[in-house]
């Protein structure tokens, strides 16, 4: 304690200025922590600062990227769009001349179509159209265009099945004698029963009477026709009844041709009274006495 004592002693009894000197530096001391600890804490925030601006640059940054590649996707995608409404339109403007490439070609094939049915003659055709004359007591033809298109070269056949008949008829009868030695009819004889006579061209909404003849009917209760029309572009084919209903004659004809698989009816007109078949089918004419021989 009494050295303690001293000691303290002998400090409180230095001279003034080494305690001022004393004084002083622990003074500058303590500056010297306050000013490390404000340039710490000044670093401190500057680094917080410079962190924060680092945040906020980034996120510019990111926003500029985020804003520049949704402008280049958006100019892109109105690129693409555009792109494709062009490829629309052109194939809209192809297809169109397409179908202007298939109509021409379609304005061709008719032209040459027609070109050729000009020549030819086309789908027309002639019939004999049956008629009544001399007040009901004959029958009589006319005959009659149909289609757009001339009929060339016409040459019409009519063959007479009631002549015909009565020729096989009257054989029948003869060759059914005890010794008889009757033919058969001869072609001169079946050549009487037909006319053939030219027409040569017709033209469209024309009629003709295409030869001076006409077929009695007085003492008879039918009439029969197979008639042959063969022209530039093609063979007709026609057949004709002429058939007693009552007190009445009833007509009924059919125009027909053979294309390449079946007949097809061009025209007809059978009247409901007109005679029919168990089958439904005209009776053109009836049935021969001879038949069951």
């Amino acid at each position: 304690m009494k050295r303690a004592y001293a000691v303290s002693s002998i400090m409180h009894s230095r001279p003034p200025y080494i305690a001022l000197k004393t004084k002083l530096s622990m003074t500058t001391k303590r500056g010297a922590r306050r000013t490390h600890q404000k340039k710490k804490l000044m670093t401190l925030a500057t680094l917080q600062v410079i962190g924060v601006i680092f945040v906020v640059v980034g996120g510019l940054l990111t926003g500029i990227t985020t804003a520049l590649n949704l402008s280049a996707q958006a100019e892109k995608s109105k690129k693409t769009e555009e792109f494709q409404t062009t490829v629309r339109e052109q194939q809209t403007k192809i297809a169109s001349q397409q179908d202007e490439i298939k109509k021409l070609n379609d304005d061709i094939k008719a032209m040459s179509m027609q070109s050729q049915s000009l020549i030819t003659g086309g789908d027309s055709f002639v019939y004999l159209m049956p008629n009544l004359v001399n007040d009901g007591t004959a029958f009589a033809f006319i005959a009659v265009h149909e289609g757009k298109f001339p009929v060339y070269d016409l040459e019409v056949y009519i063959k007479d099945q009631r002549e015909i008949r009565t020729y096989w008829e009257n054989y029948h009868r003869e060759s059914a004698k005890p010794g008889a030695k009757q033919k058969p009819p001869v072609l001169e004889e079946m050549l009487r029963s037909s006319v053939a006579f030219p027409l040569s061209t017709m033209t469209p909404n024309t009629a003709r009477m295409p030869v001076a003849k006409t077929w009695p009917l007085n003492g008879a209760d039918w009439r029969g026709f197979s008639v042959q029309l063969s022209a530039r572009n093609g063979i007709i084919s026609e057949r004709v009844g002429v058939r007693r209903v009552g007190d009445q004659w009833v007509i009924g004809y059919r125009v027909t041709k053979i294309t390449t698989d079946k007949e097809v009816i061009l025209k007809e007109q059978i009247p409901a009274n007109f005679p029919r078949t168990p089958s439904g089918e005209p009776e053109w004419e009836p049935p021969p006495h001879y038949a069951s021989n």
